[in-house]
């Protein structure tokens, strides 16, 4: 069964010879079928109508000869009474003279006329010795009580005898009885003679009394039974008689066994011609399908075209194959446009990963480095030909000597995930470190050493193949802006705690001076100096707070910047403070500078916070310039502010962190300040557009340089 089944699937050509096959044996199996019971049925028709026919002519030859026999019996009955009438006696030589006529039944009749004075035996024709003396008397008895006719059967049932009166006519009685007998033998072995095949019954009725006369009686069940019944003339006309004849021969089983033979080759010979017109009808629709897959299988996919002769053809597999190759003409369209946005998309999605600031790495389910982009090179100085495809082992080799483990500062960085200190170096050492690496949703927060010094963050994703992808983002610049704005809150709270303490203090003095009625205006005065001096550090701090968070905050909505000279603004910046030491001030301004667009407000701000600084960060007998002049900085051109002292200058080490929020040189500790002023200076000029630089070196002093651009309208 498997290997007919493999045979079936395997080719459209046995498909199509199968289903070929089998519709055809149903069809003629069918066909077979219906053919065989309407012949049956026809010649069983036939059959039964023949011994319909063989019966009712049976029964006509007993009607004929029954019929004779009445006219015979109503002749001597009427001949008899015409000589009973006309001699009033019965001349036994007439009587006998009416017999004498040819008739098939007269040989073993019997006829008798008895003489009712002395019940003698006046005629007497046939065979003496069948009659019976008894039955004889009983039935002229009953007709001579009766005065009518009357019909009976003998006792052995083997004949049938007529009797009727001869009535005299002086006073109606019966003076004679003929009485004459029918041998129902005769009658039956002449109506039923020559069936050998067939039991033939002639039943007749009488009365109570009922006589069945057989042919021959067969042992076996009856196939067919024909019955006729019997119409006879007066006076038999009270006699129920009827033929019944029962065929035993199975002609419906012999017909069947006589046409199996011719039928069995019949269905041979179909059977083996259906088979070799399922094969042609399999191999005439499957052949051009062949063809076309020998086609498909031989030609190049990009370059495959049917052949012109299948492509004519004008039935159902000439459409097949035209629509398959329109379908494929498309799909080899398709296929190139594909081609083709798949190297789009992968020169797109290389040039993504390689410009990516994320690090990427792809480890394949065996454990094997199949990429790393650019940024993962220039974050950990390892380059993708000497990892790619190792074994993850080897970079993990690589990559544990590049980790800060003792590095305390990761701990600033903050996630809202589930974040994971990759700090252990022994369980880095045992696993390996991106093994470690196994869950999604989870952050992995790792530093590395100096040069490198980054905080990085690790996330996992494993794709349906089992493939693992490690995503490390750069949170170097977070982690300092963490750590940053707690230094922030912890300074802003120091400086405004420090002056508040003292006012507090302050205050304390006067009040217990004033419970005790004690006053001194010298300390009175002087105790108003510290706590109206430290008021005011305490307002320009906030000042400069509110400041900072409003640039943060707004930036360039809160700068309305018009056209102006800049030296003359400079002049005006100078002559509106009062602060300034003017003696110490040199003003070395180039004249027929280009007009800018500032903030007057903003520009106030930053020019008095660096001279505050040049005035503040050097001794009292140096001077201060401020020089404005034409520069080129990265081909664009600026309207410079030069502020220049000589003071104790600043280290490269602060120089580098100078701007951030509460910062101040490690060298001016013992001077006042907020460590703002600086910050809010470079907010300034980033909102005008500009730049500020500094240049400066331990003790001999600092250069800052306010950088204008020169545009043609305020945005």
């Amino acid at each position: 069964m498997k290997n007919y089944r493999n045979w079936y699937l395997n080719s459209v050509r046995n498909q199509i010879s199968t289903l070929f096959f089998f519709l055809g044996a149903v069809v003629f199996g069918i066909t077979f079928y219906l053919t065989h019971f309407y012949a049956l049925n026809l010649l069983e028709k036939n059959i039964e109508l023949d011994l319909n026919r063989e019966t009712i002519r049976s029964g006509e030859l007993i009607e004929n000869i029954l019929s004779g026999q009445a006219v015979l019996i109503n002749q001597i009955e009427k001949k008899i009474r015409t000589v009973y009438q006309n001699n009033k006696k019965i001349d036994p030589s007439e009587i006998t003279s009416l017999f004498n006529q040819p008739n098939a039944l007269n040989q073993n009749r019997q006829i008798l006329i008895i003489q009712n004075q002395n019940n003698k035996n006046i005629v007497e024709e046939g065979p003496s010795s069948k009659v019976n003396t008894k039955f004889i008397e009983s039935i002229s008895d009953e007709v001579k009580r009766k005065k009518t006719n009357l019909i009976k059967f003998d006792d052995s049932l083997a004949s049938l005898w007529i009797a009727f009166p001869l009535l005299s006519d002086r006073n109606a009685l019966v003076e004679y009885v003929v009485l004459m007998s029918v041998p129902l033998e005769d009658l039956t072995s002449m109506a039923l003679q020559g069936y050998n095949n067939l039991d033939s019954f002639l039943f007749l009725k009488l009365g109570d009394q009922a006589l069945l006369q057989s042919h021959q009686i067969l042992p076996s069940i009856a196939w067919r039974t024909i019955e006729h019944h019997l119409s006879v003339p007066h006076p038999f006309n009270n006699i129920d008689l009827k033929i019944s004849r029962n065929e035993y021969k199975n002609w419906t089983k012999q017909i069947s066994q006589e046409l199996f033979l011719p039928f069995l080759i019949i269905f041979i010979i179909s059977l083996s011609t259906l088979i070799v017109l399922a094969r042609l009808a399999g191999s005439f629709i499957a052949k051009p399908i062949e063809g076309l897959c020998d086609q498909l299988n031989q030609a190049e996919f990009q370059k495959f075209s049917i052949q012109k002769q299948l492509s004519e053809r004008p039935d159902e597999i000439g459409n097949l194959q035209r629509a398959l190759d329109s379908t494929m003409h498309k799909v080899n369209t398709n296929i190139q446009l594909l081609e083709s946005n798949i190297a789009e998309n992968e020169i797109l999605l290389s040039t993504i990963f390689d410009v990516s600031p994320d690090c990427f790495i792809a480890i394949s389910k065996n454990h094997v480095v199949k990429n790393v982009n650019q940024s993962f090179s220039r974050v950990s100085d390892i380059y993708p030909n000497d990892v790619m495809g190792k074994d993850i082992d080897h970079l993990n080799t690589i990559f544990k000597h590049k980790v800060d483990f003792d590095d305390p500062s990761q701990k600033f960085y903050s996630v809202k995930q589930e974040s994971e200190f990759l700090n252990d170096e022994s369980a880095v050492i045992k696993e390996g470190f991106f093994n470690l690496m196994k869950r999604e949703n989870t952050n992995y927060v790792f530093s590395l050493k100096p040069p490198y010094g980054k905080t990085l963050v690790a996330q996992v994703r494993f794709t349906q193949n089992g493939d693992k992808i490690i995503f490390l983002h750069d949170v170097t610049n977070e982690k300092e802006f963490f750590a940053m704005r707690a230094n922030f809150l912890s300074t802003a709270a120091h400086e405004l705690r420090t002056p508040l303490s003292s006012i507090l203090g302050y205050i304390d003095i006067l009040n217990n001076k004033i419970k005790n009625n004690i006053f001194d205006n010298r300390l009175t005065i002087e105790v108003a100096e510290v706590i109206q001096r430290q008021s005011r550090y305490m307002a320009k701090l906030i000042s400069d707070l509110l400041d900072l968070s409003r640039y943060d905050l707004a930036g360039k909505k809160n700068i309305h910047k018009v056209l102006v000279s800049l030296n003359d603004s400079i002049h005006l910046v100078i002559d509106q403070s009062d602060e300034l030491d003017r003696s110490r001030l040199n003003l070395n301004l180039q004249v027929d500078l280009p007009n800018v667009f500032i903030d007057f407000e903003s520009f106030k701000r930053v020019l008095l916070n660096l001279l505050d600084n040049a005035f503040k960060y050097s001794s009292q007998d140096s001077p201060v310039e401020v020089n404005t002049f034409l520069k080129i900085e990265d081909d664009v051109q600026f309207v410079a502010i030069e502020i220049v002292d000589y003071g104790i200058g600043i280290s490269t080490i602060d120089q580098a962190r100078l701007f951030n929020r509460f910062v101040r040189g490690s060298n001016v500790s013992k001077i006042k300040g907020t460590g703002l002023g600086l910050c809010i200076a470079q907010e300034i000029m980033n909102a005008h557009a500009g730049r500020i630089n500094v240049q400066s070196e331990l003790n001999q002093g600092t250069r800052m340089t306010l950088l204008f651009p020169l545009v043609v309208s305020a945005d």
